[in-house]
């Protein structure tokens, strides 16, 4: 599956629902779960696509044979949601905040793809939710 095609489906056709004018920042294969305690034990966690746009942070389910974009799972606005790294690893596991749902954490791997999200999502979101630097930077002492 190439990059290409994801990236086709995502903009093109209807799995994104893209508002009028809206444009893609970045987007990323994420594990996604419920923040919730003992979720790594209990929480059901599904490898999707994140997106980030210019307005909204979105997740879409994939196809369980095709591993292709299938259907927008939230869709929430960046002006009223903050994020939060969690870990030790900046920009590895996201927790995004919102009044409409639970807590969700975003979980990325160590791809530029991943990083590049990450970046666009912290950038973009409430300012409380971006602490020190950003995912890809390493942290300063000070």
């Amino acid at each position: 599956m190439s990059t290409e095609r994801i990236e086709r489906r995502l903009r093109n056709d209807s799995r994104c629902r893209l508002e009028q004018g809206e444009e893609i920042s970045a987007w990323s294969r994420a594990w996604v779960s419920r923040d919730r305690p003992m979720r790594l034990l209990l929480a059901a966690r599904h490898r999707d696509f994140a997106v980030v746009t210019d307005r909204r942070l979105l997740l879409v389910s994939t196809g369980f044979f095709s591993r292709l974009p299938r259907r927008r799972v939230l869709a929430d606005r960046l002006d009223e949601i903050t994020v939060a790294q969690q870990g030790r690893r900046p920009g590895r596991c996201l927790r995004v905040e919102s009044p409409a749902h639970a807590s969700v954490l975003i979980e990325l791997d160590r791809s530029d793809r991943s990083v590049a999200f990450a970046d666009a999502l912290l950038r973009s979101a409430a300012p409380e939710g971006h602490q020190g630097a950003p995912a890809g930077a390493p942290a300063e002492d000070g």
